[in-house]
């Protein structure tokens, strides 16, 4: 990467390691921040181009935040302060981008460090997490299947916080770990209180198979609270296979031997490939909410649903969209031969007692007798 990064810039200017995966430029001579954005496209789009190790071609990607210094004394600190923020950033806006520093980003910052404080204070209050659960149907039987796990942080003073808003901090900070753990065990155990073919899904982050044995991790929480493996729908985007394919493969084959069922997530979202599909058995590919949103509007978004229907019908594998709020959507995918849905005009996420009681018999009327 230091060669490739050498290669972008220009005599005179300096490339330093600051450690890890962290790399620094200073460029002189600059007439305006353009140029500066200029060398930030080059580097992204240099360290893009696929690695050969060993045989094998290996992805990765690059996040860029950019200090302009004005006038002769600035405080060397300081300047790498505020390229870091522009750094944090980029990479809170998706990754694989630039962005300049820019004085309001201190309070995001700021914001962003006083969620992880409060995260690290709640990971050690067993009351701070609880989970929420989205049932899913089986489109033709219109009856429920399973339940999506959705994590919800309750801090005392913001009170119910959702994923979005702590999720990104949580894997950064490497207490995710802790997070899905809990999550796993949880709604293992929650599971059992429904009907036998009822599963739960759980969502694996490409995090956790970075920092932890994720298959140790699933089946500990399967024997601890005795649901089979069966009933478990772990959930994965597409990021874990670009991370780490081979580890990912293995982890993940483990897994589906014992029974478990392994859905690819957000699919169509990112870098989906379908080699992803060809190199492992998926049971199920999950619809991005993003192209059920558009899809009335946006003829690419109803052609891509479509094309990911037939794919996983003639792969045998089963097809589940999300975020559904009409009836016309609905109506839709129903035609189309969507396997199962999810979303807010079937169900919100809801507490584990509202979703057991989806299950509890439902009192017949009381036929009178007519005297005649």
């Amino acid at each position: 990467m230091t060669g490739r990064l050498r290669a972008q810039v220009r005599t005179g200017d300096t490339v330093a390691r600051l450690g890890g995966d962290e790399f620094a430029i200073i460029q002189r001579q600059i007439n305006d921040a353009d140029e500066t954005q200029v060398l930030g496209k080059r580097i992204i789009q240099a360290i893009s181009e696929p690695y050969s190790l060993s045989g094998h071609k290996i992805h990765i990607g690059a996040s860029i935040g950019i200090e302009l210094i004005k006038g002769m004394y600035v405080d060397p600190d300081e300047v790498m302060r505020n390229a870091d923020v522009a750094l944090y950033k980029a990479k809170a806006e998706g990754r694989g981008c630039f962005r300049s520093f820019d004085p309001e980003l201190h309070s995001v910052l700021g914001k962003r460090r006083l969620t992880e404080t409060n995260l690290r204070r709640a990971i050690t209050d067993p009351n701070a997490f609880e989970i929420h659960y989205q049932p899913q149907f089986d489109i033709k039987t219109n009856s429920v299947t399973g339940f999506e796990a959705l994590v919800r942080w309750r801090d005392p003073v913001r009170g119910l916080i959702p994923p979005s808003e702590f999720i990104g901090v949580a894997e950064e900070t490497g207490l995710i770990d802790k997070i899905g753990h809990f999550v796993l065990e949880r709604a293992c155990e929650d599971a059992l209180s429904w009907p036998d073919h009822v599963s739960v899904a759980v969502n694996l982050s490409a995090v956790q198979f970075k920092t932890s044995r994720v298959a140790e991790v699933v089946v500990a929480a399967l024997d601890r609270t005795g649901l089979p493996p069966r009933r478990i729908d772990l959930e994965i985007t597409e990021t874990v296979m670009l991370e780490d394919d081979k580890r990912a493969i293995c982890t993940l084959s483990h897994l589906k031997r014992l029974g478990a069922r392994i859905s690819l997530d957000d699919f169509g979202t990112g870098f989906s490939s379908l080699s992803f599909l060809r190199r492992f058995p998926f049971d199920r590919i999950k619809i991005d909410q993003s192209f059920v949103r558009d899809m009335a509007d946006n003829a690419g978004s109803m052609a891509i649903i479509r094309a990911v229907i037939s794919i996983c019908r003639s792969m045998g594998i089963d097809s589940i969209a999300e975020g559904i709020e009409t009836p016309e959507q609905l109506a839709w995918l129903a035609k189309e031969g969507c396997d199962s849905v999810q979303g807010y005009l079937l169900g919100r996420p809801m507490k584990l007692a509202d979703a057991t009681a989806l299950f509890a018999p439902r009192p017949r009327p009381m036929l009178r007798a007519v005297a005649g």
